[in-house]
């Protein structure tokens, strides 16, 4: 029962994400020149279509301009190796930016991401 909720849900995911042509050529007009919010749509909708590299280069730009949510999908992407080698460290550092950042998702993923990293007993620490 549980494995057709979590397929079903991961359906209707994907449908949230899936745009026209027209509205994604705007998305990335919009990101280009310089609004984050879109760029951090464009990245969901990578994300949802598993293309992970191309949501790694959006985030990468929205992290770079001091983006907290764009940080904290860089650590997604970086402690789950999608789209680059796993990296326990790097998403570390990159949940750590997006909380200084004031993205209270960001902040509240690296909360339990370090209480994860303590029970493994591991080095990742606060840089």
């Amino acid at each position: 029962m549980s494995k057709k909720i979590m397929v079903l849900f991961s359906f209707l995911l994907s449908l949230c994400f899936v745009v026209n042509a027209d509205e994604n050529e705007q998305w990335h007009k919009l990101c280009e020149d310089g609004d984050n919010k879109y760029c951090n749509l464009i990245g969901r909708n990578y994300i949802s279509i598993k293309e992970y590299k191309k949501a790694l280069n959006v985030y990468k730009k929205s992290c770079s301009v001091n983006d907290g949510e764009g940080c904290a999908w860089l650590g997604y992407l970086c402690f789950n190796g999608y789209g680059v080698r796993k990296n326990i460290r790097k998403a570390n550092e990159f949940y750590l930016r997006s909380c200084d950042l004031g993205f209270g998702e960001g902040a509240t993923v690296w909360r339990n991401f370090m209480k994860i990293a303590t029970n493994w007993n591991s080095t990742v620490i606060k840089p």
